[in-house]
Formats: C-alpha cells, structure tokens, sequence
C-alpha cells in the first residue's frame, strides 16, 4: 500500500511548530513586494523566509531565492528521498539558502523536521523593512502556512482597523475622511485610500460596513452584527 502524501497546509504546520519549538515567532502567509512567503520567523531583528512544497522542485528552489533580498536566512522544505540529498544538498549549497527535510509518516502525517544545511546568517538583506512591515497579527495567529483559507493580507488588515476604529466610535459611525486619517492602512494615499474604500463597500467586498451621505459628508456606519 502507498503512503499517502501530506499536504502543502499538513507540512506547513509541522515546519512552523519546528520554529516555535526553537524559540522564534512565526507568521503565515506573508505578503510583500507583490509576493507571497509560505512562513517567515523572527527572532529579535533577523528574519528568516520558509518556502514549503510536497516536493522538491525547481519553482520551490526559484522561490526561496527570491526572499535573500527581504530576509536574513531563507529556508525551502519539503519531504526528500534519501537518494535526492547529495543532489538537492549541491543546488542549496550553490543558491545560499538552507534545506528543511520534513520526514513523511506511512499514514501520510508529517514526521519530525530535520535541518539538512544551515542557512547562511547574517546576510544583509537590502529590502528588510519591506518584509517586517507585512508581518500582520493576522498571519501570526491561526493560518497555516499553505493554507489559503487562513491567508490574511493587508487589504484584510485594513478592513480590520476600520471595523476596530468605528466599534470604538460614539453611534458606531464617523466620518470616512477622519476614520481613514484614524488609522494604519496599505495604501499609498489618503486620497487613494478615500477612493477605493469607498469602492469596496458600496460593492459589497468590505462587509459590515455601510455608507451614509449626510450632508456634504460621507460616514461610515458599522453595521450591527
């Protein structure tokens, strides 16, 4: 009878809980400069990225050295067959990244992780902000890495600033201007900001959300649950 293979979602949380165990806080899914990064820890300022796919390939290799510009240390996992080490050992060597081996249990359940190279440390990223900024409370806390259900991006991050902001508003309601100036969001403008979150809540993407136009002014009411 064949093993069953662990999923992309099974392998990342067995990789996350590798770095938790080892003291680091870890976030998934990640989203910066228009890409998106299975899992990457912290621990004080050095940041590692963790790309993790059901096998080794060379879009997972491809995808992990993309993220030497935004982290300090970079990661691919994946099961391994013991035949492919030496060859799969030569391309990290070669790309200057680290190679995670997670074992994989006959009943297709992830075993323990295991460190086949160290990843380089103390590389000097020239994008470092870029990553640490994305890291959202979001993706620290219940989404697994390969799991898009659990993927929370910044445009989720902003909508939950509006939500937070307006709970905490007088009527549950302000106006949009000084609610957008109230808070944290991902776009590049305050004008920008205006135009499309208006946008979204009259088409409906931002939920819980509704418009009022009182007077010269448009107010954003929360909406009972």
């Amino acid at each position: 009878m064949r093993a069953r293979r662990p999923s992309e979602a099974e392998l990342g949380r067995a990789v996350r809980d590798y770095f938790r165990d080892a003291g680091w806080d870890t976030w998934a899914e990640v989203t910066a400069q228009d890409r998106r990064c299975d899992l990457v820890a912290r621990r004080g300022p050095v940041l590692t990225a963790i790309e993790i796919k059901t096998s080794w390939t060379m879009a997972l290799f491809e995808q992990a050295i993309w993220w030497r510009h935004c982290a300090h240390r970079v990661y691919a996992a994946a099961p391994c067959r013991p035949e492919a080490w030496a060859a799969v050992s030569k391309l990290a060597a070669a790309a200057g990244i680290g190679l995670l081996q997670v074992a994989n249990r006959f009943d297709g359940t992830p075993g323990p992780v295991e460190e086949l190279i160290a990843a380089p440390t103390f590389a000097r990223p020239y994008r470092p902000k870029a990553l640490a900024d994305a890291l959202l409370d979001g993706q620290r806390e219940g989404a697994d890495p390969g799991c898009l259900k659990g993927w929370h991006t910044p445009f989720h991050a902003t909508v939950d600033a509006l939500k937070g902001k307006l709970a905490e508003a007088e009527g549950r309601a302000m106006k949009l201007r000084d609610l957008i100036d109230a808070i944290r969001h991902h776009y590049a403008s305050h004008a920008s900001a205006m135009g499309a979150i208006a946008k979204w809540i009259r088409l409906g993407k931002i939920k819980g959300i509704r418009l009022e136009y009182r007077g010269r002014y448009t107010w954003a009411v929360l909406e009972e649950k």
